[in-house]
């Protein structure tokens, strides 16, 4: 049996595409601006595990207190907008999954 070894984690990279460090993402209801129509989100498949918004990535990779997190949310579509450290967006979805 072969196993293949990969970063489990979504990368998140800056406008010059490095891994995107002290940025904060934020997810909201889909179609809506996700930073005044945030969505609870999830570092676990059982939605018991909340994480506050905006989630902060270092070196590209979502965060909690230092550690990298997965994101989950209830519905199977949500926004997205991605700022860098000084607030810039870097992407922006109305509809993603």
């Amino acid at each position: 049996m072969t196993t293949q070894i990969g970063n489990p984690f979504p990368m998140f990279y800056d406008l010059r595409g490095r891994p995107l460090d002290r940025g904060k993402v934020y997810i909201g209801a889909v179609g809506q601006d996700p930073q005044l129509a945030p969505v609870p989100v999830f570092a676990d498949m059982a939605l018991t595990n909340a994480v506050s918004q905006p989630i902060t990535t270092i070196g590209g990779v979502l965060s909690r207190d230092g550690q990298p997190i997965f994101a989950f949310v209830a519905d199977q579509q949500y926004s997205i907008r991605v700022t860098d450290a000084d607030g810039a967006v870097v992407f922006y979805a109305a509809a993603a999954n």
